[in-house]
């Protein structure tokens, strides 16, 4: 079974980055009395600290998933800050919890992995459930 998954979740959080962004630092230059220079300084220090909090929660997104018999391959999305390495795990070895349209996988106690329904088809949803959900 090989799914690649979408990045529905990094998308609206770059669009609601975008939203914000320019909603506060609208807010900032027409209420602060401070000069041009500084506010600009810390409205972009308010949106890279938001950018920043994004990739933060999305570091446990799965970009492809690659499962052949009991062992299974998993690439992330996030390749910039916070870099996750591909891993390879025994089938075994994964605990799995579902909740609210997202799988949590565990290793050795530890959430290394996130599937979110909205990010794969239906059919591709059933699959990964019956897989982890055994």
């Amino acid at each position: 079974m090989l799914i690649k998954f979408n990045t529905k979740f990094l998308n609206k959080g770059l669009l609601y980055l975008a939203i914000f962004g320019v909603i506060v630092s609208a807010t900032f230059f027409l209420t602060l009395p401070f000069s041009g220079s500084f506010i600009y300084f810390f409205s972009s220090l308010f949106i890279f600290a938001a950018f920043i909090y994004m990739f933060y929660r999305t570091r446990f997104e799965v970009l492809t998933l690659k499962a052949v018999n009991d062992t299974v391959e998993f690439s992330f999305i996030n390749k910039s800050f916070f870099k996750r390495k591909d891993m390879k795990l025994s089938l075994p070895d994964i605990k799995a919890s579902k909740e609210n349209g997202i799988i949590h996988l565990e290793n050795n106690g530890q959430q290394f992995a996130v599937i979110r329904q909205s990010s794969v088809t239906a059919e591709e949803w059933e699959q990964l459930s019956a897989y982890f959900l055994r």
